[in-house]
């Protein structure tokens, strides 16, 4: 048979080229992040971390506590028997959790059950407080208000009931504000008193109690938001002058305040972590910054205009803040303005490097190899 010429052969090398590249923009059109409109707005959202569920309230003379999901939409979770509204403060892994307050008292919601009180207000207690479960649900942490004494921070769990975490030395008040997936570490702010002022950020595990985590240079006070899904990193907000700056803490690096363009990015506050700590959200105000991400390869973005280098037609949207973000990072909910009206979004699909754009570019080098060694 006799052999293709070198011509023919560079002319097959260009039709495969040319097919890998259009096969590529197809991918990487279809798998484009899009941003969704979740239909109303939507107040202290959470994402659950598989992304699958995102909860919020909606106020209308009273709050009401709902669950999102792409497949049903909003669905209003109710209230407690013979109390008016509630709130949802927390969602766990799957969605299948949710727990919040409703006329004053705890609850906790799953779609079979529907809406249960937790029954979690001790004996002497006036109120109670949830701001966070792990990730199975069985864990619920917060703040607890007895009717003498200091407001302190309060693990729960279905086995072993409400544990008092105390307070940080002379800062007797405290409040539990997050805790991760496992529930093996919670964190949160003390305070000398129960104005509030001269708080210390602190990360509780049940081995080494509560640790304080620092201030930053310069700061009067640090407060503890969020505690990524694995428990390696804390993120906060520390006060500086009369304004707030965002922190990250490790135990490798300690507390180190977030940077934009090598400035502190003052007058911010952080609203969600990702699973491994890698990606923080936050809004800042009365700056240009806004909305923004820290990503530990990009550092600080506008968040406006890191969705448009990642492919999300934002036609319509403006004025945006964040809420909450998927544990692995590509999926972001918030609020904002759609044609002029708020709304809440939901940001899915941040596109990554995939194997499949990373097999066209190696079929492209591999074809220009061939083409080299038939020249």
């Amino acid at each position: 048979m006799k052999r293709p010429s070198t011509a023919f052969k560079k002319i097959i090398n260009k039709i495969i080229l040319f097919c890998s590249f259009c096969l590529g923009l197809i991918y990487s059109q279809t798998n484009a992040a899009l941003i969704i409109d979740i239909g109303t707005r939507l107040d202290d959202i959470r994402i659950s971390a598989d992304g699958s569920v995102v909860t919020g309230n909606v106020w209308n003379n009273s709050s009401s506590a709902f669950r999102w999901t792409a497949n049903a939409g909003l669905e209003n979770l109710g209230s407690l028997p013979g109390m008016s509204g509630a709130r949802a403060s927390g969602v766990n892994a799957d969605g299948s959790v949710v727990v919040g307050l409703s006329g004053g008292n705890t609850f906790r919601w799953s779609p079979t059950a529907g809406m249960e009180e937790m029954g979690l207000n001790p004996s002497g207690s006036s109120s109670v407080v949830v701001n966070s479960v792990s990730g199975d649900g069985s864990i619920v942490v917060g703040r607890n208000f007895p009717n003498a004494g200091p407001a302190t921070a309060f693990r729960w769990s279905s086995s072993g009931g409400l544990l008092d975490l105390g307070g940080l030395g002379s800062r007797a008040n405290s409040s539990a504000s997050s805790v991760s997936l496992d529930g093996t570490k919670i964190v949160g702010q003390a305070f000398p008193n129960a104005i509030g002022m001269d708080s210390r950020a602190w990360l509780w595990t049940s081995t080494g109690g509560m640790q304080d985590l620092g201030l930053l240079p310069g700061a009067s006070t640090a407060s503890a938001e969020f505690i990524s899904g694995d428990g390696s990193t804390v993120v906060g907000v520390a006060n500086i002058g009369f304004g707030n700056q965002t922190f990250r803490w490790t135990t490798e690096s300690g507390m180190q305040g977030l940077l934009y363009h090598g400035t502190e990015v003052s007058s911010s506050n952080p609203s969600g972590i990702n699973g491994d700590g890698s990606v923080i959200i936050g809004n800042s105000f009365g700056s240009q910054l806004g909305a923004f991400i820290w990503t530990q390869n990009e550092g600080v973005q506008n968040f406006q205009e890191f969705l448009v280098s990642k492919g999300v037609d934002l036609t319509g949207w403006s004025s945006f803040a964040t809420s909450a973000i998927l544990a692995d990072g590509t999926v972001i909910v918030g609020t904002g303005l759609l044609n002029g009206n708020q709304t809440s979004f939901l940001v899915s699909g941040i596109p990554e490097p995939s194997s499949l754009s990373l097999l066209f570019a190696g079929g492209a080098v591999l074809m220009a190899g061939r083409r080299r060694k038939s020249d």
